[in-house]
């Protein structure tokens, strides 16, 4: 089973991004999406 759900974060870019991705698929075990939220500029 999987719960749906979202985690907001706020990194510098892609790149680090997919390095909190990362850490969180190997903690949860689940599949980790990453989708632009805002414009930083």
């Amino acid at each position: 089973m999987q719960l749906g759900g979202f985690t907001v974060v706020d990194v510098a870019d892609a790149d680090a991004a997919r390095e909190v991705a990362a850490r969180l698929a190997g903690i949860t075990g689940l599949p980790i999406e990453i989708r632009l939220f805002a414009d930083r500029t």
